[in-house]
């Protein structure tokens, strides 16, 4: 019969959450003794484990956030074994009802400043790995998408004559995704790039972003690992002068998007944009500088 993680880990929608999720499951099961979340005996679950578990990680002094992730987790496979015969309906029904921890904290990330983001953009160069690099940093600037969805973009997704991205966001929504001035110069070129050099080589793979060797030649177009990103966008960001303590990590990308579309327009607009299923999750981005705003509320009588 199949393992009850391995059934959970299918029902989400990406690389990432699967990973996520996976490492948390894997730390239930190792506080108990276990190798790994595949060994741990979920159809024993209750729900005094289930809330021992979230009381040791408390203890742990883990952040509610990390509690909730690994209680929505446990709830996902205790489902998986409900589903398949191996945990009775009432243990689950009992174990679904566990409340998540309540807990309020400001917002973390950042959304990079206009001056910083165009320092970051005036640093790259005109060889090929730049031209790769600067495509890469405006679809996260530019255009908002994930580091998963700029990893995995294929080239038909891009849509230069109608100057949208078509994405495959989590959940396996799609979304149609406008470009910018600047996003569609920088896609434009490096499209412009990859056609010569399919034009000299024969190149496998069907994705937008692929290996560059030394030589400066692509060797394949078969995507990038999400870390990938963080490289690009570390090695542009401390060239540009960025002080190491505020450098962008690459959400603060997307967080930097999103504060701009709900400077421009509205939060359905925004949501919509970011592909996101609700406008407090749109909302949750929003790192538009309220100081002066905030500062006049308290200055009233």
């Amino acid at each position: 019969m199949e393992n009850p993680v391995s059934l959970y880990l299918l029902t989400l929608g990406s690389k990432v959450s699967r990973t996520s999720t996976l490492n948390k499951l894997n730390m239930v099961a190792q506080n108990h003794g276990f190798k790994d979340a595949y060994e741990y005996p979920w159809e024993g679950v209750n729900y005094v484990t289930v809330l021992n578990v979230m009381a040791d990680m408390e203890s742990s002094k883990k952040s509610h956030s990390t509690i909730n992730a690994t209680l929505s987790a446990i709830k996902g496979v205790t489902k998986q074994c409900w589903m398949t015969n191996r945990l009775d309906g009432d243990t689950f029904s009992r174990i679904k009802n566990i409340k998540q921890k309540k807990s309020e904290r400001l917002s973390t990330g950042q959304a990079v400043s206009h001056p910083d983001v165009e320092a970051l953009f005036n640093t790259i160069g005109d060889s090929l790995k730049d031209v790769r690099d600067a495509a890469i940093l405006t679809l996260g600037f530019g255009m908002g998408l994930r580091r998963e969805e700029i990893a995995q973009l294929k080239l038909h997704q891009v849509k230069i004559k109608e100057q949208t991205v078509r994405v495959i966001g989590k959940g396996n929504k799609e979304r149609e995704v406008p470009m910018d001035k600047r996003s569609f110069k920088l896609l434009n070129k490096w499209i412009d790039c990859i056609k010569k050099e399919k034009s000299l080589q024969k190149i496998e793979g069907e994705h937008l972003f692929g290996r560059i060797n030394k030589a400066q030649r692509i060797e394949n177009l078969k995507g990038i690992d999400n870390s990938t990103i963080w490289r690009v966008l570390k090695s542009v960001a401390k060239r540009s002068g960025v002080d190491f303590d505020t450098l962008p990590a690459p959400h603060d990308m997307r967080r930097t998007r999103i504060t701009k579309w709900l400077d421009l327009s509205d939060v359905r607009t925004a949501q919509k944009l970011a592909g996101h299923n609700h406008v407090q999750t749109t909302m949750g981005y929003d790192r538009g500088d309220l100081t002066d705003k905030m500062r006049a509320v308290q200055d009233q009588d």
